[in-house]
């Protein structure tokens, strides 16, 4: 299941479901930001102030997250949350440790 949410919302998912994986996308840059933003065109100046201050205070909380992949150009992007989303099958918590251990014996 793929979800798309804020650092909260994130935060919360997190502490429900311990071994989701989280994934903050960050744009290149603070001028790139300001440029997707005003381009959407959903808020008036006074919002659109109020949604970037926002927007830079979640930036600065990546670290809580587990992986990070800044979206300079969207299909590189799409193709790394794509990478991380099949390797997380890989993780310890996901293998049969039982079958790895008549493995290695």
């Amino acid at each position: 299941m793929l979800l798309d949410v804020d650092v909260k919302g994130a935060v919360k998912l997190k502490r429900a479901y311990p071994s989701a994986a989280t994934i903050f996308i960050l744009p290149p840059g603070q001028t790139e930001l300001k440029r997707r933003l005003k381009r959407r065109g959903t808020e008036d100046d006074k919002h659109f102030k109020i949604r970037q201050r926002r927007a830079l205070s979640e930036m600065k909380l990546y670290r809580r997250f587990e992986y990070t992949v800044i979206n300079k150009d969207l299909d590189t992007a799409v193709s790394e949350v794509e990478m991380i989303i099949k390797s997380l099958h890989c993780r310890k918590s996901n293998l049969d440790l039982e079958q790895i251990d008549r493995i290695v014996g």
